[in-house]
């Protein structure tokens, strides 16, 4: 049995149709609707919010339109005040275990946040230490403890962004969210929003972005991670006034564990040397972005 699913996807210059159908129904291809009825296979991707909508036990065939999802920019990410801008990456996977003399040092998240979510968002690490594998014996900024493909990438972008922007901020699975100069110890926890109860990582997404006078918000997550779930529910304070989520076009087969990462990276750099990231960018590895609109 092929799953398919109708949708209606709302651009600048207008909503078009799409219709998904495969017989993977989490990695499938999409056709645009023509206004005569004909279908022409895109290079968009089955978007993460109606893949979400998929009950995972169903093997037949389902029909959902339509579905209205956030507008995709054209245009890429143009004309950014990066004094203003405030940028989230995720985490990864691989970590530098040994100490070392460290380049960076920086504040704390909990220094910024209020005082009564700081002390929520302590007291949760402290909960989930145990799980973690948390080891705080020897401590490192976050930017050198990670070293998974973004981070390799990207290398001294993540600095430099960091005090050119209005702060740079990690979700991470042993911490929730941290800056990225924070000393962190050596952990194992993958980013599981259940670990964070009561929306804490979006609340001090908020919090922390209300606190840096942040106008843009933007975040270098693949669409379908947990990162970019948490990101899009973030209840923006009125003084941020646009949110983008920068997204990979890949497909499983891309190698989401490398070259997913290392396109974010990338991206990263041509975003922090050009202040923009056109539609037409291409990663070395051949993926482009999908910019989303969120706010």
């Amino acid at each position: 049995m092929t799953t398919q699913i109708m949708y209606t996807q709302h651009f600048r210059d207008g909503p078009k149709e799409f219709v998904a159908r495969g017989f993977n129904r989490w990695s499938l291809p999409v056709f645009e609707i023509q206004p005569d009825g004909t279908e022409i296979c895109t290079t968009l991707f089955f978007p993460a919010c109606i893949r979400s909508k998929v009950n995972a036990e169903l093997t037949g065939e389902i029909q959902e339109t339509p579905v209205d999802l956030p507008a995709v920019d054209p245009a890429g990410l143009q004309h950014v005040s990066l004094s203003e801008t405030l940028i989230m990456i995720p985490c990864s996977k691989s970590k530098k275990k040994e100490s070392g003399l460290s380049q960076h040092s920086g504040d704390s998240i909990l220094d910024t946040l209020p005082t009564g979510l700081a002390d929520e968002l302590r007291g949760q690490r402290a909960r989930n230490a145990t799980s973690a594998q948390l080891d705080e014996s020897v401590l490192l900024p976050a930017i050198e403890r990670y070293t998974g493909y973004l981070y390799q990438t990207a290398g001294t972008t993540l600095d430099w962004l960091n005090k050119s922007s209005a702060g740079v901020l990690i979700i991470s699975g042993g911490y929730g969210v941290i800056c990225a100069t924070e000393s962190i110890g050596w952990y194992t926890q993958p980013f599981k929003p259940s670990m964070w109860p009561n929306g804490l990582i979006a609340r001090c997404l908020e919090a922390y972005a209300a606190a840096v006078s942040a106008r843009t918000v933007v975040g270098f997550f693949s669409a379908s991670s947990s990162y970019a779930r948490i990101f899009r529910k973030s209840p923006w304070p009125q003084s941020v006034k646009k949110v983008l989520q920068v997204s990979p076009q890949s497909r499983a087969s891309d190698g989401a564990q490398s070259k997913v990462p290392r396109a974010q990276g990338e991206a990263l750099t041509k975003f922090s040397r050009h202040k923009q990231l056109p539609n037409w960018w291409t990663s070395s590895n051949g993926l482009r972005m999908s910019v989303t609109l969120l706010k």
